[in-house]
């Protein structure tokens, strides 16, 4: 396997990660832990980290799924590029 192949490999599985990222978050913000957005924006009221507007504009559930999307992606890049470097064959 070649570096350029193996970073192909990793690139495709990133963006399959990337578009099951959201649906993930989706799952844990709505099932697993449905109060989550209400307790750290009251966290972070309370603890003057944040104003309630910042708060409210930052801990979402649309904001979350972004994150989590780029996230995966930029990371499932830059891991499937050491990788490759690892696993290629001369």
């Amino acid at each position: 396997m070649t570096w350029l192949q193996g970073f192909v490999s990793g690139i495709i599985l990133s963006l399959f990660v990337a578009l099951l990222s959201p649906i993930g978050q989706y799952i844990t913000h709505n099932y697993i832990t449905p109060e989550y957005f209400n307790t750290v924006i009251e966290y972070s009221v309370t603890n003057d980290i944040m104003t309630r507007t910042k708060a409210n504009d930052y801990f979402n559930i649309n904001n979350y799924m972004w994150q989590s999307a780029f996230g995966a992606l930029g990371f499932g890049v830059v891991t499937a590029a050491i990788v490759a470097f690892f696993t290629r064959k001369k």
